[in-house]
C-alpha cells in the first residue's frame, strides 16, 4: 500500500463539521447508499481517474478520502489524488468503520 497522510476520525470530524471540506467515499455505490459521512461524494475507486478533474477547485484544500476500513482503497485513492496535484488529500484512518467506532453519525440514502 502507498504511504499517504492519515486523518484520525476526530480530525476528520472537525473538518466535516466546518462544512467546507471535500469528502470522497471511494467504496462502491451500494456501500455508500448504506451509510456515508455527512457531505461525502460517492466516487468508486474505479471511477476516480476519469472523475478527478471534477474536484479541481479543491486542489489547495484538505480532502478526506475514505473506504471501508482505511487499509486498501482509501490509501490507493489518496495516493492518486496526491499525484494528481491534491497535496492535502488524506486517508481517513480506519475508514468508515473507524468513524462509526468513534460514534460519529453516518447518512443513509
Amino acid at each position: 500500500m502507498p504511504v499517504v497522510g492519515q486523518l484520525k476520525p476526530v480530525e476528520a470530524f472537525a473538518l466535516v463539521q466546518a462544512g467546507s471540506t471535500l469528502v470522497l467515499d471511494v467504496r462502491e455505490k451500494d456501500a455508500y447508499d448504506n451509510g456515508h459521512l455527512p457531505g461525502a461524494i460517492s466516487v468508486p475507486i474505479g471511477e476516480l481517474d476519469k472523475r478527478i478533474e471534477e474536484f479541481d477547485a479543491h486542489k489547495a484544500e484538505e480532502v478526506i478520502v475514505y473506504c471501508n476500513d482505511g487499509s486498501r482503497r482509501g490509501p490507493v485513492a489518496t495516493d492518486k489524488m496526491n499525484k494528481a496535484g491534491y497535496p492535502g488529500a488524506k486517508n481517513l484512518n480506519g475508514g468508515i468503520e473507524g468513524w462509526r467506532k468513534a460514534n460519529y453519525q453516518t447518512i443513509n440514502n
